[in-house]
């Protein structure tokens, strides 16, 4: 009983045994862990690694409550250095499953296994064969306390949580080899980082090319404090919170001051309702840090928390001050540009940005064209056009035409690649439509498919969305399908257009967008240039409308009606 009343202290689900498994890993000197996870961590959560492994005499002890290998003295509470500590993790964790201890130490020719059930009714280990490290198996979880099984989430949602926490592992220590499989299906495998290049791989990795490319590699160092890691760049924001991660001597934390430190730091540089992302390690004595004082170890109390405080917000405000602009590239900038920012896949690495271009050029055209043809985004006029200035004079960008060019270039592309990949709906749309639109898509549902829709007509008047094409779901489920109906009455009059995905992709976004704009931010007008210069050369349909038009100096003086030298 008292097993199992702290458990629900440390196991809140399987994610939080996994956490726990990990860290004994990672105490243990592992360099490659591997983790099968079944059901969601419901059914079965095996952790294999190559630590140290667990002596055949501390078996039985590792099972007990209260009873740890990582502290010997009450005065290393002081100064804690490894991740667990309180020895209540197995005991908790194999009172409320059916749980399995293996391990090997390299003093010893075989291995030794014990379940916590034996252990319970008093039996001892047994050899058995395992190589040099740790096996704990967790299975059955909750099998005993059904009133807390009741209470877990679908699979795939406690597969994710169990996810996140091994790649926050793989942020904490990029040394370290992972390799996660659910449901016998390999769902992450990283090798070890040792160089930098490996590490900026496994960043890329976990938190995706986006962040990559628009994040700053940070190295601070300062009296008993030291900072590194990588920064987004104040192009790359995102909606929520979750490309945050802090770690303070290879613990991830969350921490109010931490938090504050860092959104201080961007406080002028993100609109209202964006939120940065980071991958950062505080380095900092242990007796400087009290991580004992939560069941989790989530969160730490800083001895000196306004000195860590004002020594992390200088260390971002500077990296981010210094940090050349880069284009956004992330798919969570703001609704309906998510296809937008990965169409231009290349822009944004070399480290040039809006800020490359000095306002005080003389309008002369001598100055270096660092943006390519469509120059640099001055302002948005009525939401609809945009005001651009290159070396030959000014560019007019009408904005939604841009979009459609764009986006239809990264559809073609799937087309003629793997195909364009669908979002399912969380929930599906039913919309309201005419009989005759209900026909025209069940005569084009091959067609529809391919463009990745899934479409259910119920009845004469009704249509169910249950997917969309995932490169344009944020323009909506209701523009999305008014458009495609409208494009394919275009078509039907033309019949091998009809049948011509990419010409009905055109159509349906010349409708879908339509002639409105929305306001863009600055790094999202020069995102919008960047994208129209690579799609303007490669993608020109004769069904979009022309998406700029330049005004050369010479053009310009003839329409005031004075040209260089006088009249």
């Amino acid at each position: 009983m008292a097993n199992q009343i702290a458990a629900g202290e440390v196991v809140e689900r399987p994610a939080s045994v996994l956490k726990e498994l990990l860290e004994n890993s990672l105490d243990a000197g592992a360099t490659q862990i591997d983790v099968d996870i079944a059901r969601g961590g419901l059914s079965r959560i095996r952790v294999v690694d190559n630590g140290a492994g667990i002596r055949p005499d501390d078996l039985e002890l590792a099972l007990s409550r209260h009873a740890t290998s990582k502290l010997e003295t009450a005065e290393q509470l002081a100064g804690i250095t490894s991740l667990g500590f309180r020895g209540e993790a197995l005991a908790s964790i194999g009172s409320v499953s059916r749980l399995q201890l293996t391990s090997r130490v390299a003093a010893e020719e075989t291995g030794w296994t014990l379940s916590y059930a034996d252990y319970s009714a008093g039996a001892r280990a047994h050899p058995a064969a395992h190589p040099m490290g740790t096996t704990v198996e967790v299975a059955e979880l909750f099998f005993n306390t059904p009133a807390r099984r009741k209470f877990m989430r679908a699979e795939r949602t406690e597969y994710l949580h169990s996810e996140q926490v091994v790649r926050r592992v793989a942020l904490s220590r990029f040394d370290v080899g992972l390799h996660l499989q659910h449901n016998r299906r390999t769902a992450l495998t990283l090798a070890p980082a040792h160089s930098d290049a490996e590490r900026q791989r496994r960043i890329e990795q976990v938190c995706g090319k986006a962040f990559a490319a628009q994040a700053a590699r940070i190295e601070f160092d300062a009296t008993g404090l030291q900072l590194f890691g990588w920064v987004g760049l104040p192009a790359f924001s995102r909606s929520q919170t979750d490309m945050q991660y802090f770690f303070v001597n290879g613990r991830m934390i969350r921490d109010r001051v931490v938090a504050h430190a860092v959104r201080q730091a961007y406080r002028d540089l993100l609109p209202p309702g964006r939120h940065p992302g980071y991958v950062l390690h505080l380095a900092l004595a242990p007796e400087l840090v009290d991580v004992n004082v939560h069941p989790t170890k989530h969160e730490v109390r800083f001895r000196e928390a306004r000195r860590v405080h004002d020594f992390l917000l200088r260390c971002v405000h500077e990296a981010l001050s210094g940090a050349p602009d880069r284009l956004p590239a992330s798919s969570d900038l703001q609704p309906g540009w998510t296809a937008l920012a990965d169409a231009a896949p290349g822009y944004g690495a070399s480290g040039t940005g809006a800020g490359s271009v000095s306002h005080d050029t003389e309008a002369t055209g001598e100055a270096a064209d660092v943006h390519g043809p469509l120059g640099t985004a001055l302002a948005q006029l009525n939401g609809r056009f945009l005001l651009a200035r290159n070396t030959r004079g000014l560019v007019l960008v009408d904005v939604p035409a841009a979009r459609a060019l764009v986006l239809w270039g990264r559809l073609r592309e799937l087309l003629d690649g793997a195909g364009i990949p669908a979002r399912p709906l969380l929930i599906p749309e039913v919309l309201r439509v005419d009989a005759a639109a209900t026909a025209l898509l069940e005569q084009a549902s091959v067609l529809c498919r391919t463009l990745g829709f899934d479409l259910e007509c119920n009845a004469p008047d009704e249509v169910r969305v249950r997917q969309v094409p995932a490169p344009l779901a944020e323009l909506g489920a209701d523009a999305l399908v008014t458009g495609l109906i409208a494009a394919l009455r275009d078509a039907a009059a033309d019949a091998e257009r009809a049948h011509d995905a990419a010409q009905v992709a055109a159509a349906l976004l010349s409708h879908a967008l339509g002639p409105g704009g929305e306001p863009l931010a600055r790094e999202q007008m020069d995102a919008l240039l960047r994208a129209l210069e690579r799609s303007d050369a490669d993608a020109t349909s004769p069904l979009m409308r022309p998406a700029w038009r330049e005004l050369t100096l010479d053009q310009l003086h003839d329409l005031m009606d004075h040209k260089p030298g006088g009249r």
